[in-house]
């Protein structure tokens, strides 16, 4: 199973881009959101959720992390 680590600012985002990435993988994916709260937050929580992937696969690293924020 591949897992994803999805950053995102709000519960809109997370939602749309949770089914994308389901729709798009063709094995079995898990997807863990970190929703941030808005653009600022976003940024500045970045390098401490990366970290958190980092040990998101049973101990070892998430297989693709994505990070989104709104223009």
């Amino acid at each position: 199973m591949q897992v994803f680590g999805l950053v995102v600012e709000g519960m809109y985002d997370e939602f749309a881009l949770r089914v994308l990435i389901e729709k798009c993988v063709t094995t079995e994916v898990k997807v863990i959101v970190r929703q941030c709260g808005g653009a600022a937050q976003l940024m500045k929580r970045v390098p401490r959720v990366l970290e958190e992937f980092r040990h998101a696969k049973a101990g070892s690293n998430a297989d693709k992390a994505i990070i989104i924020r709104d223009a």
